[in-house]
C-alpha cells in the first residue's frame, strides 16, 4: 500500500500493489472512523477526499473483499 502526497490537503491517492474491489478507511489516532469508502483497485491511484477532516495523523485502512487488509499512515495538514 502507498499513499502520497505526504503531507495530504484535501486528497490522499491511495495505490495498492494488486487489484480487486476493497473498502477504505481514514481512521483517526483516537480510534475514530472519519471516512469509509469503496473503491476497485485496478493500477490506477484511487483518491480517498480529506477535506472536513481536521490535521493530524491517519491511518488508511484498505480491506479487499477476500480479507486482505493493509495499513498506512498519512498526515494531513492544510
Amino acid at each position: 500500500l502507498f499513499t502520497y502526497p505526504v503531507p495530504a490537503r484535501d486528497l490522499v491517492y491511495v495505490t495498492a500493489n494488486r487489484n480487486g474491489d476493497a473498502t477504505i478507511e481514514l481512521t483517526g489516532t483516537d480510534g475514530k472512523v472519519h471516512q469509509v469508502q469503496q473503491a476497485t483497485f485496478g493500477g490506477a491511484p484511487v483518491p480517498v477526499e480529506t477535506t472536513g477532516v481536521s490535521d493530524g495523523v491517519f491511518i488508511i485502512s484498505v480491506r479487499f473483499d477476500d480479507g486482505e487488509t493493509a495499513h498506512q499512515r498519512v498526515v494531513k495538514l492544510e
